[in-house]
């Protein structure tokens, strides 16, 4: 049997419409979509017999380890950065391949297609690899083109058509690509092991380090936080209690979190960057009212690399670089919703998604403060020092009767961290 006979080839050829008249990728693609279709639908769309040409594509793909699913996802992006010579040259080719009945049975025009082809199918489609590798490689593809074009004495105008330009060798620029995986995964590999070093180092602290750290602490706070002696000493405690559980316990969330309230100009800020500086620890602020906008969590957490001018989030950047740091946000009731839902991963399970880097960062080393001017009824009372008052108070509800807290009608007052000590 020819394979312009087959009726499984001509049948895939049909879920390939999308791509230019004769592409061997063509042929990769329709038997994709054919395998993806239910038992009961083939039969509608294939002649009775056919089950053993469809059996022999689902081994080809088996056989040599290939994602049908990525496949399908990817293989369209790329087939249009092909220079018209390589197209052109891949069509010829299959097609001359098949007039000479190289390939009958399914497997063998599978395999035909994917020699012919001038992309790197086995390897850039192979199980293992995501749809992310696919965009990296398309990437490559389109600085290569351009690279190629200004080579050739082209002024290739930005957003130009780019396919028309002169043909790159796909199967080096592959090798090249997949070279610089390897040494970004090494890198990344390396980085791991040597954070994990300084982890080990810091959790052989013993407790006669922590007991310095809580004395020097504490006076570097007092002697630039004026007026404030109860919350440095809540900060302090609250913070080495975050040390000596770290040694004992790892859990799911950030090293140690605190939210200062309290009005403007009070010392919450002015706390939070003294207590980093004094701990030399790496450090940084984000003012939240420039957080405000529905699309601002992608400043924090980056977005992906397959948009334009991607960049990696400020927030994910400056925590993989330096794992045991100090983050101070600014005014957090400032920030949009999707911004605080970030925040709220964080806090729950000590690590948010790096969307550029496609991979987890990891806050379990970080000390995160929040600082809020939310509340200021609470503040009003200049009789009453909320940083002194005890854990556990009374609430007195609109009905006038006093409630303990653990009441329905009873709500517990957040000790504020930072309220302007009373004389």
């Amino acid at each position: 049997m020819k394979a312009k006979d087959n009726p499984v080839f001509q049948a895939a050829l049909q879920f390939a419409k999308s791509f230019p008249e004769g592409a061997p990728e063509a042929a990769t693609y329709g038997y994709v979509k054919l395998l993806s279709m239910e038992e009961s639908q083939r039969k509608v769309l294939l002649p009775e017999g056919s089950e053993e040409e469809v059996e022999l594509a689902r081994k080809y793909f088996e056989k040599h380890d290939l994602d049908p699913e990525l496949i399908r996802s990817g293989l369209l992006l790329l087939v249009p950065l092909l220079s018209e010579a390589d197209r052109e040259a891949a069509a010829q080719g299959f097609a001359k391949c098949l007039d000479q009945d190289k390939a009958t049975d399914s497997m063998d025009i599978l395999a035909l297609a994917t020699s012919q082809s001038k992309l790197p199918l086995k390897e850039l489609f192979k199980k293992g690899n995501t749809i992310q590798t696919v965009f990296d490689f398309q990437n490559s593809l389109k600085s290569a083109r351009e690279e190629a074009a200004k080579k050739a004495g082209e002024n290739a105008k930005e957003g130009g058509d780019i396919t028309k330009q002169s043909g790159v060798d796909t199967q080096e620029m592959w090798k090249a690509f997949d070279e610089e995986r390897a040494r970004e995964k090494k890198k990344r590999q390396q980085e791991a092991e040597e954070a994990a070093r300084k982890k080990s180092e810091i959790h052989r602290r013993d407790l006669g380090d922590l007991s310095k750290q809580y004395r020097d602490l504490n006076e570097a706070l007092l002697e630039v936080v004026k007026g404030q002696d109860a919350a440095v000493s809540k900060f302090v405690r609250g913070y080495n209690q975050g040390e000596l559980l770290k040694q004992t316990e790892r859990g799911n969330h950030p090293k140690t979190y605190f939210f200062f309230f309290g009005p403007p100009g009070v010392g919450k800020t002015l706390l939070a960057e003294t207590a980093a500086e004094a701990l030399s620890l790496p450090h940084k602020t984000f003012n939240m009212s420039e957080y405000s906008g529905p699309q601002s969590h992608e400043d924090l957490i980056g977005i992906s690399q397959i948009y334009k001018n991607a960049t990696e989030g400020t927030l994910v950047k400056f925590v993989r670089e330096n794992s045991e740091c100090l983050l101070i946000f600014d005014e957090v009731e400032k920030a949009h919703l999707n911004v605080i839902r970030q925040f709220l991963q964080i806090l729950g399970a000590g690590r948010v998604h790096n969307v550029f880097r496609d991979e987890e960062t990891s806050f379990q080393d970080a000390t995160i403060i929040f600082t809020s001017n939310v509340g200021r009824e609470l503040y009003e009372d200049r009789s009453v020092n909320l940083t002194t008052m005890p854990e556990r108070c009374w609430w007195m509800p609109s009905s006038g009767k006093r409630t303990p807290t653990g009441s329905r009608r009873c709500r517990r007052r957040s000790v504020p961290a930072s309220h302007p000590a009373i004389p």
